[in-house]
């Protein structure tokens, strides 16, 4: 009887009962089919079988993620079953233009992620030539390609694999990055730029137009340049350097001078908390140099070279960067904000500022870091930075200890302080800073309140163990 035949779902292929007279199954009539995500289509692994053609190696990943058995793929595409497990099985390829358009049809593949199709057989080209040949065109049937070669030809060169709504979504993948940096920390947010940058190589090895291309190497610079920093922070200075050179390396490749320099920034970052400050100076006065005045010279001026002179008790030449910091923020126009600390963006006058703060804390000056603090406190206060509040504190906390009289148990009070508003994930600047400031009040460890902040240090340490690492 007709009503007792086996069919299938017209919308995902799956089998129907024998005694079903609708055409769909329930999941599909009410919209809640599996289907292959945009997610998905981005994985490398699926790119990756996409680029070379493995479309067996495709329908095995699809299959795995939607859950669908073979006969409901083979439905999706308008095949036999037999010919899904023949690909499956690599007993069988796909070649033919006509085929991958019924594949990418079927499964839903975004037309940019297919990479180019592969190379007609040459054999081919006078065969079609003689067909369409006469006598009369027999002399020039040499010159001018078949019609159909020319329009396969650049179907080739003119195929990608990125669009623009690709290249803007990485581009707000990076933005993520930046804007949650501070709430999530480098534990968190590591593996997550770690994806990004996979997805970004994975692409970079297929083919894009000039300017996709270009757009390309900037998110792969910006992907390598914030793992960079997150290792950094992290306390992992190989992979610091790593990461740092191949943004580096990138960013030179398509010219882009600004993201130069803030990898030049970031590894003189890299330097400064490793102890070597001469090295952290040189590398941000190159950094200063690729910035030639733009308002990325900022940071290069204040973190990098400041700092790093502050630590050499080169007290001149820090105030004099830190002048030319402040100089270059008044006359490009820089936000008065805290901006995140790992931003692609100029500081912000209230980050210059925090920096300057640090500066004079290793140059003992009490009074201008206590000048600096009161101007950024708001500012952080805002911007609601767990990190930043506890490396203002720790170097405020730092200043009591100096001059003719030191404030020793204001400090340790601070100093407590700072442990409890440094958040739940600290980084490497934040456990260095509170270590020095134990090294500090060494000359009074006699002191109750020295003895308690080293209570209060060792218990922090050991509540944090997981986000600490010392390098």
């Amino acid at each position: 009887m007709e009503n007792a035949q086996q069919r299938c779902c017209t919308g995902c292929g799956a089998l129907l009962s024998r005694f079903n007279q609708r055409r769909q199954c329930a999941l599909c009539e009410r919209g809640m089919a599996p289907k292959a995500d945009a997610a998905f289509w981005a994985e490398p692994e699926v790119m990756g079988a996409l680029r070379r053609w493995d479309f067996g190696a495709v329908v095995r990943l699809y299959r795995r993620h939607t859950g669908l058995p073979q006969a409901a793929v083979a439905r999706l595409v308008g095949i036999d079953q037999a010919e899904v497990s023949r690909l499956e099985n690599g007993r069988k390829t796909i070649r033919d233009r006509h085929q991958l358009q019924q594949w990418a049809k079927g499964l839903g593949i975004p037309p940019a992620l297919i990479a180019p199709l592969p190379a007609e057989s040459a054999a081919l080209v006078p065969v079609r030539a003689q067909r369409r040949s006469t006598p009369e065109k027999a002399a020039t049937a040499g010159i001018w390609d078949d019609p159909a070669v020319i329009a396969d030809q650049l179907t080739a060169i003119t195929s990608v694999n990125v669009d623009t709504a690709v290249l803007s979504q990485f581009a707000r993948s990076v933005d993520s990055i930046v804007t949650s940096y501070e709430t999530g920390g480098p534990q968190s947010l590591a593996p997550v730029g770690a994806q990004l940058r996979s997805s970004l190589h994975a692409l970079l090895s297929g083919r894009q137009h000039p300017g996709q291309r270009q757009k390309l190497y900037v998110l792969a610079a910006q992907a390598a340049g914030l793992l960079g920093y997150m290792a950094v922070n992290a306390g992992r200075p190989a992979a610091a350097k790593a990461y740092c050179a191949e943004a580096f390396q990138l960013a030179e490749e398509v010219q882009d001078v600004e993201l130069m320099a803030w990898v030049r920034g970031t590894q003189s970052l890299e330097a400064y908390y490793a102890g070597q400050y001469r090295e952290a100076h040189d590398l941000a006065d190159a950094g200063v140099r690729l910035a030639l005045g733009s308002p990325q010279a900022v940071r290069l001026l204040v973190n990098g070279k400041a700092r790093a002179l502050g630590k050499l008790h080169e007290r001149r030449a820090a105030e004099r960067a830190i002048g030319e910091a402040l100089a270059l923020t008044e006359r490009v126009g820089t936000p008065l904000g805290l901006t995140p600390c790992i931003s692609f963006e100029p500081y912000g006058l209230a980050r210059t500022l925090a920096n300057a703060a640090t500066v004079h804390m290793a140059l003992g000056d009490t009074p201008k870091v206590l000048s600096y603090a009161d101007q950024v406190a708001q500012h952080v206060q805002e911007a609601d930075s767990a990190w930043s509040r506890a490396l203002i504190a720790l170097d405020v906390a730092a200043s009591y200890l100096h001059g003719p009289n030191p404030e020793v148990e204001q400090s340790m009070d601070l100093g407590r302080a700072a442990l409890h508003s440094g958040g739940a994930n600290p980084i490497r600047s934040v456990v260095q800073r509170a270590a020095e400031l134990q090294q500090l009040a060494a000359p009074w460890s006699h002191l109750d309140a020295v003895v308690e902040y080293g209570v209060a240090l060792a218990q922090w340490r050991v509540q944090k163990a997981a986000y600490i690492v010392e390098a």
